[in-house]
């Protein structure tokens, strides 16, 4: 599991200038710490958590320097070191430092990259967590000098407007802060209760997928009929585990292509998502969660471009959005920013870019009133 931090530009948010990457397997609470240390002088960041190698590499590379802290649980990684020669290679100005004191630390002979005959990457370091947030501080300082720029000394006297207006920014600042930290969050609750479906054929030796969500806290999910349609096993995988789970179908709809799963056996998790009650409004911006083409899950953003739409003879109303659409995020939970659930991804037409159908929410609490 690795972190990244990318700092960027508080005014402008541009390019990415300094990159800030941790690795652990258990501290993830002392980085949390670290992070939240870092918003708090000023940085606009954004973080997030990966288990994957694909995207650090060209982050890493457009980085302009690049911030390494190592747990004990990590030395061993071959992503840490494969994200260590990335850095080297391109010459990025690399800070690295171990989460553990001196002696603690077992370098692995390959830490000690070389290029030429000659040792390139610095000695490693330790540090705490106020000391990795001081050096962190200290060496974005010089990409970012309108953060730390020396305030003026101001006369004790302050007319009332002016200390007004200096709450109302305050105010802005402090919000603007707080939310991409409440957006992350709620990202991170739909994309842990989001699963992926196998639906597999008598001889378990076939199978299609696709994608559901967790509508309760003892294992109810939701998802579309074709998903399961036909299938003579329904296994489910949470996102959240690596184990898989025997599912039954509680109750479906052939015509609006719903349906309602139980896991077998005894459930319990507070990963699952809540229903809207508000009717979606073209220019509403909104996020799929699941898993296209089978594969990884992925959220994608976009906006509702129809509020209401009907397709050839059918009764059943969609609404479109931009949003990415692939097959396999079929039952996939599509929710507004608040993290309310307003439909389930459907369909998408297969001649025509982000014309993709939703079968809004109120479909399914009708599923689930009748049964």
């Amino acid at each position: 599991m690795y972190y990244t931090l990318f700092c960027r530009r508080t005014h402008t948010m541009d390019e990415t200038k300094y990159l800030f990457v941790a690795y652990s397997e258990s501290d993830y609470e002392q980085i949390d710490n670290i992070f939240l240390e870092l918003y708090k002088n000023g940085i606009a960041v954004k973080s997030a958590k990966d288990n994957h190698d694909t995207a650090i590499d060209s982050i890493i590379c457009d980085a302009s320097a690049v911030m390494f802290v190592i747990s004990p649980d990590s030395l061993n990684s071959r992503t840490v070191q494969q994200h260590l020669q990335v850095a080297e290679l391109n010459n990025k100005h690399i800070i690295p430092y171990f989460l553990c004191p001196p002696e603690e630390v077992q370098l692995p002979s390959s830490f000690y990259l070389k290029m030429d005959g000659s040792a390139t990457i610095p000695a490693y370091e330790y540090a705490d967590e106020g000391a990795l947030v001081r050096r962190a501080l200290s060496e974005i300082k010089p990409y970012f000098p309108e953060v730390f720029e020396p305030k003026k000394k101001k006369s004790p006297i302050v007319p009332l407007a002016c200390t007004l207006s200096i709450c109302v920014i305050g105010l802005l600042a402090y919000f603007l802060w707080l939310q991409p930290m409440q957006q992350e969050k709620i990202l991170t609750h739909v994309r842990n209760s989001t699963v992926q479906i196998y639906n597999l054929d008598k001889d378990a030796d076939s199978y299609n997928t696709g994608s559901g969500f967790f509508i309760n806290n003892s294992g109810l999910i939701a998802t579309n009929y074709h998903v399961i349609d036909n299938g003579a096993y329904i296994l489910v995988q949470p996102s959240t585990e690596d184990e898989y789970y025997l599912a039954d179908i509680v109750a479906y709809d052939a015509e609006i292509d719903l349906a309602i799963i139980q896991l077998e056996e005894e459930y319990t998790s507070t990963n699952y998502l809540t229903f809207s009650n508000k009717k979606v409004s073209v220019g509403d911006s909104i996020y799929v969660s699941g898993y296209p083409r089978g594969i990884d899950l992925t959220i994608s953003n976009g906006i509702v471009s129809n509020g209401e739409h009907y397709v050839n003879d059918e009764s059943a109303e969609y609404f479109l959005v931009t949003a990415a659409v692939s097959p396999g995020n079929s039952g996939g939970p599509v929710i507004n920013t608040s993290g309310k659930v307003i439909g389930i991804a459907t369909a998408k037409y297969e001649t025509a870019e982000n014309l993709n159908l939703i079968r809004p929410i109120s479909y399914l609490k009708e599923l689930i009133d009748e049964n």
